[in-house]
């Protein structure tokens, strides 16, 4: 997050998050100048790697979570909801305040809105349309492919994870 503070330009050399030479690409004449197209990277790069750091803390928040020995299902549930959403949401959203509430910068904000929006936008259209599309592709090769009796599909739809309803609701919410 402040390697992504610092990009964007919303640092300043004095302050204690200040990370020198990631901070000098967001200067003026630096790699992702404010202002210019190539400033628009690191705003678009900060939800990747959000998403993907998510997805450790998501197994991080499982074994912790099984460390605590809880008695009953639905208290070890509770537990890893809870840490996965305050994880998230401090986590996806502590620059927005930052930059809103730290620096006032309000086109800054709209900008940083925008282009999480956009990304957002274009995530579910790759997990909801593409990523279906391709899976459902691949399956009728395979079919295609081995001629798969009953209990042989049953056996592999036993096999695919299962499905968890987090995202959805943390969606909802934010």
């Amino acid at each position: 997050m402040l390697c992504g503070l610092n990009a964007l330009g919303y640092v300043d050399d004095d302050e204690i998050f200040n990370i020198r030479f990631i901070s000098s690409l967001s200067r003026k004449g630096g790699l992702f100048e404010k202002g210019s197209l190539m400033g628009f990277i690191p705003s678009i790069l900060l939800p990747v790697t959000m998403g993907w750091i998510s997805k450790i803390y998501r197994a991080a928040a499982e074994v912790s979570t099984n460390w605590e020995n809880h008695k009953t299902k639905q208290s070890h549930t509770n537990s890893v909801v809870l840490k996965r959403f305050l994880f998230d949401f401090i986590f996806f959203f502590s620059h927005l305040f930052y930059v809103a509430f730290e620096k006032w910068d309000m086109e800054g904000l709209w900008k940083e809105l925008m282009i999480l929006c956009i990304a957002d936008e274009f995530r579910r259209i790759a997990v909801e349309v593409a990523l279906p599309y391709f899976t459902q592709w691949k399956v009728q090769n395979v079919i295609k492919s081995k001629s798969l009796t009953i209990a042989q599909e049953e056996y592999e739809e036993l096999l695919k994870p299962e499905y968890e309803y987090f995202e959805d609701y943390l969606e909802l919410v934010i």
